[in-house]
């Protein structure tokens, strides 16, 4: 998993700068948020052809 912040104020739940929640840390909060790594689909096999009737 991989991890990244978000900057929130506090009193009415709206998204900030990061730097800006850091800044007032009376009035703001700074989240962080996990968030699941990219992976590959896994591939299909392919169907074995059919044998003769």
């Amino acid at each position: 998993m991989t991890t990244r912040k978000i900057g929130r104020d506090a009193g009415t739940g709206q998204f900030k700068p990061v730097e800006a929640a850091r800044r007032d840390k009376e009035g703001s909060v700074v989240e962080t948020i996990r968030t699941p790594s990219k992976t590959t689909p896994p591939t299909a096999k392919p169907t074995p052809p059919k044998q003769g009737r």
